[in-house]
This record gives structure tokens, sequence and C-alpha cells, in this order.
């Protein structure tokens, strides 16, 4: 569109050309996306205007001479508005010129004139590193008195500077060489017999407050200068993978160093075996977790070897009971956990049933629909997900491997079926496997709830029961303690639809009275998988 001496023009999308066909060649571009405009000359280079603010709340409309709201047109530089996305880009544009405005002239008025003007403590540290230097770099044995003055009166102004917090900035200490200085200064105390220098320097130095603070500061300092390389993993061309790499695992392959040395030999050799590890696991954690694999734990020994085995069986001579009395759920007073932790002779609790310390077995046989067996002994602080096929005979049976008068016993509902937890179910006890004595009968109990949820009762063991199966096959008559114990659905569960029988953490208290002991830990297992599935449970 010609209009007088002026051509406009839009040779693309989102850009309107304003140019002068009379005499000098001037055009100016407005683009859609530009807070303000290109001015283009024939003898001048081209030179781009921009908005220093928007206009506010108000625009000027093309169409009118009038004010008119902009919330209205949505007007942001004057023409073509195209929504909110303009202005963001707008505000964006100009609060960056106006900060880099802004740092300009703060370097112009205040940082420029400071660096090339240093202050006097910052000069007379210059000075007094500087002299630090070159004393200690002269390879003279003995030096002068006075030269040993200088070094002194170098030292204090050091020791000014680094005890006074508020003397000299960190940047101002990087900047004044007492790094360089100090660092000849230690070299030449290892290379000088005669200690002057370290003498000086200790004189100086001599209280322990002022040594802290100089080593404070030195650390301030490389941390403010040291620069190492950053990888930006989530950017895009920094890697290939970004921060996904955190998530893979590490495979690692284990190597015994010298199996025919006397040290290893006494460890199990691992060697060809493969771990896995987190990307961010550190070496302390590895090292412990190696050390478990490799060195024999309490439960790798035969079990008559076993602390607890020992102290029962010291009780047992002295005609004495162990007792375990409950506090709280799953406290430390438990059997499972005495069991775990070797009799209370270690710190750290192990699941007894991981170890074959203790012998758990359910209806699905050897494997479960979900979790393992040993999951049902568990006391991490989240709950498992663990639980028995939809079987209305569904049972957990646990081999403890003592025999004891049970009193109390604890339950924890597993994670995972919300609406699984136990309702209807019985608690039995038994002597050999066999034979089972319902010790407690639960009907409609709703003590269990929520995923993770605990519950403790109060049993009445009548040591009348069983007492025949425990003459027979321990010779004593001391009445009816129990070695297994079974959690055997009785209906259906919260659901009131199916049978899963949903289990994350199991407690036992009572009077340990006697222990089982056998050749070796794997055949304790062996014994007691082929005694629960070559016989059906009775009730």
């Amino acid at each position: 569109m010609k209009i007088g001496n002026w051509i406009l023009s839009s040779p693309s999308v989102g850009t309107l050309s304003i140019e002068n066909c009379d005499g000098i060649h001037q055009r100016v571009i407005i683009m859609e996306d530009l807070p303000g405009f290109i001015a283009e000359a024939d003898n001048q280079a081209d030179k781009t205007v921009r908005a220093e603010k928007t206009l506010g709340s108000f625009g000027i409309s093309f169409y009118t001479d009038l004010l008119v709201d902009s919330s209205r047109l949505d007007f942001v530089t004057g023409w073509g508005a195209r929504g909110g996305g303009r202005r963001v880009r707008f505000g964006f544009v100009s609060k960056k010129d106006q900060l880099h405005e802004l740092a300009k002239e703060i370097w112009n008025n205040y940082m420029k004139e400071a660096r090339s003007k240093p202050r006097s403590a910052l000069v007379e540290l210059q000075k007094a590193s500087s002299t630090v230097k070159e004393i200690c770099s002269t390879k003279v044995a003995g030096l002068p008195q006075v030269v040993l003055l200088r070094l002194e009166e170098a030292l204090k102004c050091m020791h000014l500077s680094v005890v006074s917090d508020r003397l000299l900035s960190t940047f101002e200490l990087s900047i004044s060489g007492i790094v360089d200085a100090l660092l000849s200064l230690f070299k030449s105390v290892q290379e000088c017999a005669e200690g002057e220098i370290l003498a000086i320097f200790m004189k100086v130095f001599a209280d322990q407050r002022s040594f802290c603070a100089l080593v404070r500061k030195m650390v301030s300092v490389l941390d403010a200068t040291e620069k190492f390389p950053q990888y930006l993993y989530d950017l895009p061309g920094g890697s290939s993978f970004g921060l996904q790499l955190l998530g893979r695992r590490i495979r690692l392959r284990l190597e015994q160093l010298n199996p025919n040395t006397l040290f290893q030999m006494r460890l199990l050799n691992r060697t060809g075996r493969t771990m896995k590890a987190e990307p961010l696991v550190t070496v302390k954690q590895l090292k412990s977790y190696i050390q478990q694999m490799v060195v024999k734990q309490w439960y790798d020994h035969p079990r008559e070897t076993f602390s607890f085995v020992e102290q029962i069986k010291c009780a047992k001579e002295r005609g004495v009971k162990i007792s375990f009395l409950y506090t709280s759920d799953f406290d430390e007073n438990g059997i499972i956990y005495w069991l775990g932790t070797n009799g209370g002779t270690v710190a750290e609790w192990t699941n007894p049933a991981s170890v074959s310390v203790v012998c758990v077995t359910c209806s699905d046989g050897e494997r479960l629909p979900y979790g393992r067996h040993e999951d049902i002994l568990s006391r991490d602080v989240n709950a498992l997900n663990c639980h028995t096929s939809d079987d209305k005979n569904a049972h957990f049976t646990v081999d403890l491997g003592v025999y004891v008068y049970p009193d109390t016993y604890t339950l924890r509902h597993a994670r995972g079926y919300g609406r699984s937890a136990l309702r209807t179910w019985l608690l039995q006890g038994s002597v050999d496997g066999n034979t089972w004595d319902v010790l407690m009968v639960h009907e409609g109990d709703t003590s269990l709830s929520h995923p993770g949820s605990t519950a403790t009762w109060p049993l009445s063991c009548n040591e009348g029961k069983g007492i025949s199966h425990y003459i027979v096959l321990m010779g004593l008559s001391l009445g009816s303690p129990y070695r297994y114990i079974r959690i055997a659905q009785n209906g259906k569960n919260a659901s009131n639809q199916n049978h899963y029988l949903s289990l994350s953490g199991f407690e036992i208290y009572g009077d340990i009275v006697d222990v089982v002991v056998g050749a070796s830990n794997d055949s304790f297992v062996l014994v007691f998988f082929q005694t629960v599935q070559s016989k059906s449970r009775s009730y």
C-alpha cells in the first residue's frame, strides 16, 4: 500500500514495514514479538529501539482518537493484539534490559572505583603477603634478626586480617595473595632445619582461636575460588539420558582377593556373584553390605552354637522359664525380636525367618501370590504386601524352634489390599505340627483396619492342653508349651467377599521352657516343611 512518499507492506506474517521512497532510503520494521521497532537507513547501521515500559492500563487505538481500556483490547505494543503471551515475553525482555542497565550503573558508580582503589587494609595485607613470600623463598640458612622481625610484623598483619571477620571480605582475601604466601611459608618450614620461621608463626598464631580463624578463612577462600565442571544433565545435549541415569542400577561383580590366605579362608567366597547397587550409594554402604555377605554371621554357624539356645538350655537346667512381657505393639520384648537378635546379644535385628532361625510356611506351599513367607514377621517401618491366595482354608504356620507358653500375641495388617484385613480367624498352637489346639477364636474382630494397622490380644493358655504330645516328644510333664503357631482363616475378610489372609507383622509373648537343637539350620527347615506339607490342618 502506497501513501504519499511512504510504502506500507507486510513481507511476512507478524511483520509490518514502513518505507520512505523519496530521497534517502529509510525503513521502519515493526515485528509482532518485538517490544519496539527496527530503524534502517542507507548510511547508518540498523538500530533496534525497545520500549522502556508498557503502555500501562490504557492503550491507544488505531481506530479512534479516544483512550480505551486495554483489558478489552488486550493492547500491548500498539498494534495487533495476540493474547497475554506477548505481554509476558515483553515483560521478560524489558526486565532483562532494566537489570542490565542497573548492573552497569552499580559497576560504574561503585565497584569499578573500588577495584581501582583498594582499601588500606587490603593494601597492607597484600604488602604483608608479598613480604612473607619474599622471605620464605630466600634459600639462606640462618636468617638475620632484622629479616625475622619483618617476617613477624607481616604475620601479625595476616593475623589481624583473618581474626577480624568484618575487616576484609572473602573476595579481598582471595586477591590479597595470602594463600600463596602461606604455601611458601609452610614449604619453607619443611625445608628449614633451624625452625626459626616455624617458631615465629607459632608465636603469632599461638592461641587456638586465631589458628582456627585462619583455617576457616582459607576454606572460605577456596570455596569461593575453586571451580569444577558442571554437567548439565537436564539440558538438551547435556546427556542422552539426563537425570534418568540416577535411576539405573550399577552391576558389580565380586571377586575375592587372595582366597588362600588364612584371613580370607575365614570368609565366605562370593566370587562370581553379581551385585546391583544404586548410582548414589556410598563406599561405606557398599562395604557394610559386602561385609554382611562374606563375613559369617551368628546365624551362619550351627544352631547349637546360638546364644539363645545356650540361654534356654541353662534356664532349663536351673528349672526356670525365660519370660517375655508385652509393653507395646512390636516392642523389643517379644520372642520373635529376641530370636532375631540371638537372645539379645547383637544390636541389629535380623528377620529370623529369612536366615532359617525360625521357619514360616503357608497354605500356598513354597510360593505366595505376593510377598515372601518371612514377610509376615517383618518389623519394617512400612508394612509389606504379603498375602495368601483366596482360599477359605488359608493359613500361615510359624515353627518357632522353641517351646513356649504364649500369653499375648500381636498382628499387623499388610499393605496392598485395603479391604483384606482379618475379621474371622483362629490362632492355633501345636507341639508336633500334627495336632492343633485353638488358642483364640476371633469372630467379626475389627481391630485390624487400614494397611499397617496393628492390634494385640491376650491369650489364656491352658497348660493341660496337649500334655500327652509334649510328654511323648520331650519326655517331660511340664504342661503344653507350643512349638508351632498358626494363624488360620475361619471366614471372609473385611471385604466380605474373599478369603485373602494378609499379614506383615507377627509377635508373640510368653514363657520359653525348651529349645529345638538340630544338626544344622538347613535340616531344621527341611524337617519343618516336610511336617507341614504332609499333614492336613485340623480344627
